[in-house]
């Protein structure tokens, strides 16, 4: 893993950071490492994630492979932070239509994700599935999101009506390991469940069984990601203040607080790694928007956001910045023919070419011409898209979203101002003890 800033910084990127920017921040990113350190080793809520590269899989493995050997098909039903990084490994590690594959060339079950109580896309999905071999996977750290159990509750009504008392087989609860209504479930009906630390927050929980067994059931090698995870926890915690992690968050935070960039465009050139950014945007906009402070997460993806998103970053207001990911060998390769066509020769310039060169060629003109147009670049290079890159990536990023949390000064593990529209919608829904809290009502 590379970070490059060379398109950030004054000279390259019209209106970047200084050269000597880490200088003024070393204090304080000694003392968040030291904060982010402590709060784990104390057991405070939100700090558990630090300790997940060195947690031990063999349970998480042990499941996995039951469910991958007896099911056909998996429904991961689960929302925000127990969907996004499950989906982000299946979309990064498995064939790109691994649905479509046969039984075996794919060697695992069909993966499917129930996550919006949208019954149009629920109804349609029931349709498909034979229950007798479909696993339902029921995540939540909670345990009472409203989302998840309105899907849980359909599920196991279907269930029970297809498979009687042995419904319990063909489901998995991953939840807080005492609490909560899913965890008291798994107790009564005596199905499969793993356990989610109880100091994990949700969207930093990728690396706890909420994505590890999602990666067991598709065959993935999952102490190949926490190793992954392990080297860069490893460098943060006995590293040199200028590790990747550091100049990482202090150049994302001084974006904001001296460029006044408050808009954060995360940009990977693969396709393996568009979830990934549904996953920091998550990651991002919940942990760090909170107190008027904060930066607001966007999505993209070289090079087909180039065709609806760079002219705005080039040519529209001032408040942007732009992190690409860029991969040096996305594993295949395609040599674009000469058809010998004459009304394709304007196209001679392809001819013989890897498609992987014009990918990154697309990459580099696109954070050269941002940065001459006044949007500065960071570049993450990674070698390429595998279970060790993607668990390093995981744990950066989870870094870099703490050390900012406290440099902002804030709490980067809660979420406030979700609470509101939850309780919202249980008044509106009718759920006891929340009478009156509508506003006008």
């Amino acid at each position: 893993m590379r970070l490059d800033l060379s398109l950030c910084l004054e000279g390259m990127a019209r209106g970047g950071l200084r050269p000597d920017f880490l200088e003024g921040l070393v204090d304080r990113l000694s003392e968040a490492r030291d904060w982010l350190i402590s709060g784990f080793r104390e057991g405070k809520s939100g700090f558990g994630f630090l300790g997940l590269p060195g947690s031990d899989p063999s349970p998480v493995e042990r499941v996995g492979a039951e469910v991958r050997e007896r099911f056909d098909a998996v429904v991961l039903v689960g929302i925000g932070g127990s969907s996004l990084g499950p989906r982000t490994i299946f979309r990064a590690l498995c064939h790109p239509y691994h649905n479509e594959l046969s039984r075996e060339e794919r060697r695992a079950p069909r993966l499917y994700f129930a996550e919006n109580p949208d019954p149009r896309s629920f109804c349609s999905l029931l349709e498909m599935l034979d229950l007798g071999r479909t696993c339902f996977v029921l995540v939540s750290k909670s345990g009472s999101t409203a989302e998840t159990a309105a899907i849980a509750i359909s599920v196991l009504g279907e269930l029970k009506r297809a498979l009687g008392s042995r419904c319990a087989d063909n489901l998995v609860v991953v939840t807080d390991p005492e609490r909560g209504p899913l965890r008291a479930f798994a107790r009564e009906v005596g199905c499969r469940s793993l356990e989610v630390p109880p100091t994990v927050e949700g969207r930093f929980s990728v690396l706890s069984p909420v994505g590890l067994l999602p990666a067991s059931v598709l065959g993935l090698d999952l102490r190949a990601m926490l190793s992954g995870a392990r080297e860069v926890q490893e460098l943060f915690e006995s590293g040199p203040l200028d590790g990747v992690v550091f100049r990482m968050a202090a150049a994302c935070y001084l974006m904001d607080v001296e460029l006044r960039r408050p808009i954060s465009v995360l940009m990977p050139y693969a396709d393996a790694l568009e979830a990934f950014g549904l996953w920091y945007r998550q990651l991002w906009a919940e942990s760090l928007g909170k107190g008027g402070k904060g930066q607001t997460p966007v999505s993209a993806l070289g090079a087909v956001d180039q065709h609806s998103q760079i002219q705005l970053y080039n040519e529209g207001p001032r408040d942007k910045y732009a992190t690409l990911v860029l991969v040096e060998d996305l594993g295949r390769d395609w040599v674009m023919p000469d058809p010998n066509e004459g009304a394709l020769s304007d196209f001679s310039y392809l001819f013989g070419r890897r498609m992987s060169e014009l990918l990154l060629a697309e990459a580099e003109a696109t954070a050269l011409s941002m940065a001459a147009m006044g949007t500065p670049v960071l570049r993450l290079w990674i070698n390429r898209v595998e279970e060790r890159s993607l668990g390093a990536l995981f744990q950066l990023y989870e870094l870099v979203t703490g050390v900012c949390g406290y440099l902002y000064g804030v709490n980067p593990f809660d979420q406030p101002g979700v609470e509101l529209g939850k309780r919202y919608t249980y008044a509106i829904m009718g759920r006891p003890g929340f009478e009156g809290l509508l506003p006008g009502r």
